[in-house]
């Protein structure tokens, strides 16, 4: 099982190779943020109902999703073309998150 900074690990350099920019969390107990002008991404950590509660490993399974923001106002082609660009490699982003199956075990 991989621990919490290779999750972090993971993501970050999915988020790269996609060409988003991505911020740390603050105390880094939680999972970076991917940071993008026209998208929202979700990553949400749920604890595995396979959790060995009793051997104090909690696995901690990591979910990601999308939405777009909404555009306003009067965009040029230009912008337009910039937003279905990054459109484009935020939805790859995604899928390949969530091929990965990311989780991590937490240790209490």
């Amino acid at each position: 099982m991989k621990t919490l900074q290779d999750t972090h690990k993971a993501i970050q350099d999915a988020a790269e190779r996609h060409g988003f920019r991505w911020e740390a969390p603050a105390n880094g107990n939680f999972l970076p943020r991917i940071l993008s002008e026209d998208m929202n991404f979700l990553i949400t950590p749920t604890v595995s109902p396979d959790s060995d509660w009793t051997g104090g490993k909690v696995r901690i399974d990591i979910a990601v999703c999308a939405s777009v923001g909404r555009m306003g106002g009067m965009p040029t082609v230009e912008e337009l073309l910039q937003t279905a660009d990054e459109i484009r490699r935020g939805a790859e982003l995604v899928r390949e998150l969530q091929g990965m199956g990311l989780s991590y075990i937490h240790n209490i």
